[in-house]
């Protein structure tokens, strides 16, 4: 691979290893059975739930540690679709210097 100003080949690779996640990211929130299974169901679903019991659990502990888990879910999702733009914009200059 060859050097492009201002990066370097791993820079370059890194760049290319986060769009191709981005797009894998994104193939997955068009799949059916992934937004339901997961989106919908685990948490948008799971949240409305954990909410409307939240009167009920008696072990708020373990509702909180249900709560974290479907924010860090949500925010893996959003942290990818994140670097894909900003790595996605890396490549479309990267590309354009190239030529």
């Amino acid at each position: 691979m060859e050097q492009v100003q201002g990066y370097t080949p791993e820079e370059i690779q890194v760049i290319q290893d986060n769009v191709a996640l981005g797009e894998a990211m994104n193939r997955l929130l068009k799949n059916k059975d992934f937004k339901k299974l997961f989106v919908k169901m685990f948490y948008e679903d799971g949240n409305q739930m954990l909410v409307n019991n939240l009167i009920k659990v008696k072990d708020k502990d373990k509702l909180y540690e249900q709560l974290v888990a479907r924010s860090w879910f949500n925010g893996y999702i959003e942290n990818i679709l994140e670097q894909y733009q900003a790595n996605l914009d890396a490549l479309v200059e990267i590309q354009e210097e190239v030529k």
